[in-house]
């Protein structure tokens, strides 16, 4: 049981670095992606209810920020909240908009994924668990904002927080997709080489 909860949290994090970093790679590398814009500050979480918070990214160009909330009905082994296990039942949040990249909102429908230790510390400081992250899309699919570079991470210019991308092209898309099916492809041959118990 302790090897398959294992084998869970490391695809987990590995799916959400990868995306990530995926994310940040084709904007690099495409030219047809239309913008993007990168924050040095966390994500700040304040409580404001039972299980609902309140979060916001600021530190991009021109003043603009992220902000939404989510509520989550617990945390999981790790004591984290994590989409992955379900733990988000509703989540929203916007983008103000800058010269760089226009404004766009998003729903519980257009998150990728959520970890976050409920530490009270903001995300993208966790030490344990799974990855702190969060990737959400706006409802077409074509925006994207991803933040928190995981445990111990610290943020600097050539390490950003946050980014925040406008991604026109569908070229982009399919690369993201097919590195993200290579991690995947290469985890599980991992798996059936008995180098990552799988129980």
């Amino acid at each position: 049981m302790g090897d398959v909860i294992a084998m869970k949290t490391i695809l987990k994090t590995v799916a959400l670095a990868a995306t990530t970093a995926l994310v940040a790679f084709t904007v690099g590398t495409s030219p047809a992606t239309a913008a993007i814009t990168y924050t040095d500050e966390l994500v700040n979480i304040t409580p404001t209810g039972a299980n609902t918070y309140d979060f916001s990214e600021g530190g991009f160009a021109g003043g603009a920020e992220i902000t939404g909330s989510f509520t989550a009905d617990g945390v999981n082994s790790f004591g984290q909240i994590s989409s992955f296990d379900g733990d988000i039942t509703a989540f929203s949040f916007s983008w103000s908009g800058n010269a760089v990249v226009p404004a766009f909102s998003g729903d519980l429908a257009n998150l990728f994924g959520f970890v976050w230790d409920d530490t009270g510390q903001p995300l993208g400081t966790g030490t344990y668990g799974d990855i702190e992250g969060v990737v959400a899309f706006d409802h077409t699919g074509r925006n994207v904002w991803a933040a928190g570079p995981g445990p111990a991470e610290v943020c600097t210019g050539s390490n950003p927080c946050g980014g925040v991308e406008s991604v026109p092209e569908p070229g982009a898309w399919a690369l993201m997709l097919v590195g993200v099916g290579v991690v995947g492809a290469a985890l599980r041959r991992r798996g059936r080489n008995g180098l990552v118990p799988m129980a």
